[in-house]
C-alpha cells in the first residue's frame, strides 16, 4: 500500500515521463487550439486559460520533483522514521490536492470557451503532434 502511494504521489501519476504531467497540454495543445477555435475572442480567452494551466502544471511538476528528492533522502538513512514519511505524505497530499483543483478549474474555464467539436479537433491534433515528435527517427 505504501509503495503504491509513493508511486502515485511521486512518479506514475505526475512525473514518470521526462515531460511530467501535462506534456500533451504544455507542448502540443496551443497550436491546435489556435487553429480549431473559430471565434477570435473565445480563442484568445482559451489561450490565456491554457497559459495559466500550463504554468500551474509546471509548478506541480517542480514540486513533485522536489518531493521525490525528499523521499530519496528519507529512504537512505537507517534511522528515518515513519513520522518523517507521514509528514511528507500529509504535506504533499494537501499541496497536490490544491494544485490539481486549480488545474481542474483551468480546464473547466478552457472548456467553457470552446465547443465540443473544437476541443475534439484540438485534442486529436495535439495527440498527432505528440506522437510524431516521440516517434523514433
Amino acid at each position: 500500500m505504501l509503495v503504491a502511494l509513493f508511486i502515485v504521489l511521486f512518479g506514475g501519476a505526475f512525473g514518470s515521463a521526462p515531460q511530467g504531467l501535462g506534456a500533451l497540454m504544455a507542448r502540443h495543445l496551443q497550436g491546435p487550439l489556435k487553429a480549431s477555435v473559430a471565434d477570435d475572442a473565445r480563442r484568445a480567452a482559451a489561450l490565456r486559460v491554457l497559459g495559466r494551466a500550463r504554468d500551474d502544471i509546471e509548478v506541480l511538476n517542480k514540486e513533485v520533483a522536489k518531493d521525490t528528492a525528499v523521499v530519496e533522502r528519507l529512504i537512505r538513512p537507517y534511522d528515518s522514521t515513519s513520522q518523517d514519511f507521514d509528514r511528507l505524505i500529509d504535506s504533499a497530499l494537501d499541496q497536490r490536492q490544491q494544485q490539481m483543483e486549480r488545474i481542474w478549474s483551468h480546464r473547466a474555464q478552457l472548456l467553457s470557451q470552446v465547443t465540443r467539436e473544437e476541443w475534439d479537433q484540438a485534442i486529436a491534433a495535439a495527440r498527432l503532434s505528440r506522437a510524431a515528435q516521440s516517434a523514433p527517427r
